[in-house]
């Protein structure tokens, strides 16, 4: 009998009855929702996800309060956790994943050491580079026409190095952020700024380029417990909008979760989360969250662990 759901027992699941680590591997995307007792839950569920990615080749994804203190604005959201991303050492692992898929064994992404390990032209080398670029599309990799686009531009820089390499990751670096000029933003492929309409599309591309990078996926743990326990965190609470507002997202979220590529989507809530009343701080402010989330199966011998919410407990 489960009385009490430990974040140990609960990956667990996830890993040897739901195949989450094969499920990831052939593309696909789950999204769990997991409400934490407290602080001492809450990092006990951390080092488990911190313990599951290093263990399955995932890249590792956060958002919380401590990173961006607007987290019920989602592209600000998408703004911290790209912020926090070393998209340099991203694209240069996809640089060298497209060197091997021509068939160019090496360490180095940059053109110069391909063209000395293999005593080739670098002028034909860039022209075979360019080319591959463009199969993009093909390599099964769920990426957006845009992000495509200033992946054609971005990564040549990428190869080249220096100076050169350094302008073209920090372009997108800046877009990623929420800073880049949309005229800059035009010459880089990107057809709109990071706003709330295009932060999830942009996150899903974002979190996308892992798998290009030769990557197995992405966990992406995205902390909400202060939405409605902010005492216990020691932080300002929100207003009603703004939390409907991060509902809202929330829901986004759940709803378009299977369009990530190789995502495992942990959503933590605290324990006053999970509360219907319509007046309250709980799901009862947005019955569309709710609806989705609220499990019909109730097991004789505790929770059900293949649900999409879960609460989890110390022992």
């Amino acid at each position: 009998m489960i009385e009490h759901l430990t974040p140990a027992a609960w990956t667990n699941h996830l890993v040897t009855v739901e195949g989450l680590p094969k499920l990831l591997q052939d593309g696909s995307s789950m999204l769990r929702v997991a409400v934490t007792r407290d602080r001492s839950v809450s990092n006990s569920l951390r080092s488990e996800l911190d313990a599951f990615a290093a263990s399955h080749g995932l890249e590792i994804a956060r958002a919380d309060r401590s990173t961006c203190e607007r987290l019920q604005e989602p592209n600000r959201m998408v703004a911290s956790i790209a912020q926090r991303t070393d998209l340099r050492e991203t694209l240069r692992c996809c640089a060298r994943r497209i060197w091997s898929d021509m068939g160019y064994l090496v360490e180095s992404a940059e053109i110069r050491d391909v063209a000395e390990r293999h005593n080739l032209s670098m002028v034909n080398l860039r022209q075979d580079f360019r080319a591959e670029l463009n199969r993009l599309p093909h390599k099964d990799v769920r990426l957006g026409r845009d992000f495509l686009s200033a992946l054609r531009l971005v990564l040549p820089g990428v190869i080249e190095g220096g100076v050169t390499e350094h302008n073209e990751v920090g372009r997108l670096t800046s877009y990623l952020s929420g800073t880049l000029s949309m005229s800059d933003a035009f010459q880089l492929g990107m057809q709109r700024k990071l706003d709330r309409q295009t932060a999830l599309p942009i996150l899903r591309n974002f979190l996308a380029l892992n798998r290009l990078a030769g990557r197995s996926g992405t966990l992406l743990h995205i902390d909400l417990t202060w939405a409605t326990d902010h005492e216990a965190l020691g932080v300002n609470g929100l207003t009603r909008q703004s939390r409907i507002w991060t509902y809202q997202w929330l829901r986004e979220l759940i709803d378009s979760h299977h369009l990530f590529d190789s995502v495992f989507l942990c959503i933590e809530v605290g324990p006053g989360f999970p509360n219907p009343n319509a007046l309250g701080r709980g799901w009862g402010l947005y019955d569309a969250v709710r609806l989705r989330l609220e499990d019909g199966v109730h097991p004789s011998d505790g929770q059900n662990l293949s649900a999409p919410i879960v609460t989890l407990e110390a022992r």
